[in-house]
């Protein structure tokens, strides 16, 4: 089925892979990489980008321009399609130019198929750096929008609780260190006089402040009366002179406006010189008012009978105020109540104060409000109002009850502000943080909750529900052949066509790119879910008409059950994940998650922990595989193959765990170990009498570690070998993922006098100019040229040809996997030196390789 699928796709992009007038006419980076990993083919568009000519950028292995920090995920991706894992993929990735310009891409890739052989990578990326930028921003934004919401439900506790103004002030700072990650936090007030500013609360200060003459601070006083909010830094500093700490590198300068008027202020400073975010100074805006609130409301307990003569404070204040008697009955209102609330002074004052309730509020909220006034005199929270024209609003609003002498309460003193935009700009935000931007559809973050909930809702009625992920086959053909325009169209029809399908109880949304989240609720059994798959299946497959041409879609789907599979929310998810990946290969495209899914996910994770384990306690053991000199038949050489003596699974091959070693890093030990054992088993030879070649396979990890030429120094020198006699196994691919790291490495190597042979030869690059380069000293011909021989005219040919360009390089020649003596008559007919393979003997124990090494017997055909 898979090689049926790889033919397809090589059929389809093959007639337009190298046409680079073709390519040249996107404007998105179009780019090939061959089955090495190199850049084969890119278009004028990536270049101009980028900043290459042409010339050098092909050639070069596709990390070159990936971010240090991205290139493992790059690796994989390659890996996936190289390997046969995944054919598509669609990932974001840091891109690197010329000049060490950095970009952020949305790559589509599709392996590349010759006669069902990988044959490379096509690629399309399209430059998203504003979008991932903007997307990072409203993420940091949705994040400290809300540390900004549970501060401040923890301030309108803390100030309930605190008993007087000045716990409620330190209150208020230590809300805004916390919130805005603070250093410092000043507030000041001037005195009646308007002569000096008085510090009376300062969070994180040693000692007491002195006051402040007005006259010094008139500038900054000056530039928040006309900004409300002031950012200055440490270039700024004679702006606020005495008023921030002599230490702080950048602060904001808030105006405190009592009344309307302003009172003074509130500074919030930071050590590290850096930039403030709007949403910070918007917050610290918020906090000042906060300040202005609770300095009100002292205010009002000190001295109420002046602030009602404060005619023009009244009159002038933004806040709109009511003066109510103890009835409910408003005595009194600003011109900003009129502004606010549409009602004229006339119709207002005599009217009762449930001229504004909006119906919004219940009994509970006015009795909690209720019991706040009655304990404290004092209540501040938001509730949404009603205006003369009937519309609803949201306000922030202050109730001062005023007593007699006699403790009985005499007024009511209100004051409120319009929050209508600051609302308006939370839905915007939340709206931005919950929700896809293409198809309106719910994102992961609000799917999540909306399954949270569900599966509360489930519990309590006894029903189950199911997750399901689907993606879209092949959009990417879509993006190629119409435009990302035309394929962001589909995926809003798609949308569309969930919502239709699904109807109003089922939740869909949008996790990115062609992938779709649906949430199926009140489906216990099978059947029912799988009825809903095939409804959904049918409806994706209907003709989606676009200028002229009928697009048929088809989706891969994978499910997880609640409450079969799981009862978390995101492990729902990640289990329907896993089995949208098991439904590539399923008959009827969808497949349901099953427990020997995760047990493969387990099953490397246990390999990971019990080969760390086996480092530890000795498990491991080397084999090794003679190698014959041809021309005579003895055992010149042996190659190292670790194996693992498992404790509960037996002997185990490198396949089963080399791949796992190299993912988690453990490959650099075990590399080590390998060396360091084989070292010592070839010392043990020598010193018996038995002078043989020891190969060592290194990976491409191993490569990379700078370390490695001093660690294989230390062990030479140790067990006293000839550096000569050590032969280091490289691939093809190894050398060619950081060609220059490799080559740092090797060089060192070489240095110490070991030699060097190419494994796998022919099965990737196969460059005379990397022969070269990295002073190859011995050609291995793979296995799968070998195993045709000497039928097979192409894997005849090709050997033949490794062989003489061997010899004309002055190279040794080794063929792997020689099994039988038709395939040993071949290669030494045209010249290969040494062999290897199941004919000569299959890897064994070191006992009995010494066995084989001390009768110094020929196989029989070369006898």
């Amino acid at each position: 089925m898979m090689a049926d699928d790889k033919r397809g796709l090589s059929g389809r992009a093959g007639t337009m892979v190298d046409d680079d007038t073709f390519w040249n006419m996107f404007d998105d980076f179009v780019f090939r990489l061959d089955a090495t990993g190199c850049l084969s083919m890119i278009n004028d568009a990536a270049l101009a980008k980028l900043g290459y000519r042409r010339e050098q950028a092909l050639g070069r292995a596709f990390r070159h321009f990936v971010a240090d920090g991205d290139v493992p995920l790059a690796e994989r991706m390659f890996a996936d399609k190289q390997q046969g894992r995944t054919r598509h993929t669609r990932y974001r990735l840091g891109i690197v130019g010329a000049q060490g310009q950095r970009f952020m891409a949305e790559v589509d890739s599709v392996a590349l198929f010759a006669d069902g052989r990988f044959d490379g990578i096509l690629g399309i990326a399209r430059d998203i750096t504003e979008r991932w930028r903007m997307e990072q921003r409203a993420r940091a934004m949705e994040a400290r929008q809300a540390a900004r919401h549970a501060a401040m439900r923890a301030l309108a506790r803390g100030l309930k609780d605190a008993p007087d103004v000045s716990a409620k002030l330190a209150c208020l700072c230590d809300t805004a260190a916390r919130a805005l990650a603070l250093d410092a936090v000043r507030i000041w007030r001037m005195d009646d006089e308007r002569r000096r500013l008085h510090c009376v609360q300062a969070w994180g200060e040693a000692e007491a402040l002195p006051a402040v003459a007005l006259g010094d601070a008139q500038s900054c006083l000056d530039s928040v009366e006309m900004q409300g909010v002031l950012a200055v830094d440490e270039a700024e500093r004679d702006v606020v002179s005495a008023l921030v700490p002599a230490r702080a590198g950048s602060w904001l300068a808030a105006g405190v406006r009592v009344m309307g008027e302003l009172m003074g202020l509130a500074i919030f400073a930071r050590d590290g010189a850096g930039e403030w975010q709007a949403d910070e100074i918007a917050f610290a805006g918020e906090l000042a008012d906060q300040v202005a609130h609770v300095l009100l409301a002292e205010q009002y307990r000190q001295a109420m009978a002046d602030l009602q003569l404060a005619a023009s404070v009244f009159r002038e204040s933004p806040l709109a105020i009511m003066i109510v008697d103890a009835s409910g009955r408003i005595l009194r209102v600003n011109r900003a109540f009129t502004t606010i609330t549409g009602y004229p002074a006339r119709e207002a004052e005599g009217a009762m104060l449930d001229i504004l309730d909006s119906g919004r509020q219940n009994e509970a909220f006015f009795r909690a409000q209720k019991e706040a006034l009655s304990r404290d005199g004092v209540w501040q929270g938001e509730l949404w109002s009603r205006r003369k024209s009937g519309e609803t609003f949201p306000e922030w609003r202050s109730i001062v009850w005023v007593r007699d002498g006699a403790g009985r309460l005499r007024h009511q003193v209100i004051s409120f502000a319009d929050i209508t935009d600051r609302k308006l700009a939370e839905l915007q935000t939340q709206r931005l943080a919950h929700y896809d931007a293409l198809t309106n559809l719910p994102n992961r973050t609000l799917f999540l909750d909306e399954l949270s909930t569900a599966i509360e809702e489930a519990k309590a009625a006894g029903e189950g529900l199911a997750v399901v992920l689907c993606d879209i086959d092949e959009f990417k053909l879509v993006n190629e052949m119409f435009g990302h325009t035309v394929g962001d169209a589909v995926l809003q029809l798609v949308a569309g066509q969930l919502r239709a399908t699904l109807g109003a109880r089922h939740c869909v949304a949008r996790l990115g790119g062609d992938e779709f989240a649906l949430l199926l609720r009140g489906v216990r059994q099978l059947a029912a879910v799988e009825r809903m798959i095939e409804e959904i299946q049918r409806a994706m497959q209907q003709a989606v008409a676009w200028q002229g041409s009928n697009m048929q879609l088809h989706v891969r789907i994978g499910i997880s059950r609640f409450p079969e599979d799981a009862a978390e929310p995101e492990v729902l998810l990640r289990q329907a994940s896993i089995a949208l990946e098991g439904a590539q290969k399923a008959p009827r495209r969808y497949a349901f998650f099953a427990e020997e899914m995760r047990q493969r996910v387990r099953r490397r994770q246990r390999i990971r922990q019990a080969l760390a384990r086996a480092l530890e306690q000795r498990q491991l053991e080397l084999y090794y595989q003679p190698q014959v000199e041809l021309a005579n038949g003895h055992i010149v050489g042996v190659e190292a193959l670790v194996r693992w003596h498992h404790p509960e699974q037996g002997l185990m091959n490198p396949g089963e765990f080399i791949e796992v070693a190299e993912a988690s890093g453990l490959i650099v030990p075990l590399g080590a170990w390998v060396l360091e054992e084989a070292c010592r088993q070839q010392a043990a030879w020598r010193r018996q009498g038995m002078n043989v070649r020891m190969a060592v396979n290194l990976s491409a990890v191993q490569l990379h570690d700078q370390g490695l030429p001093h660690y294989l120094g230390e062990v030479l020198r140790r067990h006293a070998l000839e550096p000569g006699m050590l032969e280091l196994e490289l691939t093809e691919s190894a050398l060619m993922e950081d060609p220059d790291d490799c080559m740092a490495v090797l060089k060192r190597m070489k240095a110490l006098g070991a030699s060097l042979a190419l494994d796998d030869f022919g099965t990737g690059y196969s460059s005379l100019a990397y022969l070269k380069r990295f002073d190859i000293d011995t050609l291995k011909i793979d296995r799968s040229f070998v195993r045709g021989l000497p039928s097979d005219d192409l894997d005849a040919a090709i050997a033949i040809t490794i062989m003489a360009m061997a010899k004309t390089l002055n190279l040794r020649v080794l063929a792997e996997g020689v099994e039988n003596a038709a395939q040993l008559k071949f290669l030494r007919e045209f010249g290969c030196d040494e062999a290897q393979g199941y004919y000569f003997g299959r890897p064994a124990s070191a006992a009995k390789i010494t066995e084989m090494l001390r009768a110094r017997q020929a196989p029989p055909l070369l006898a």
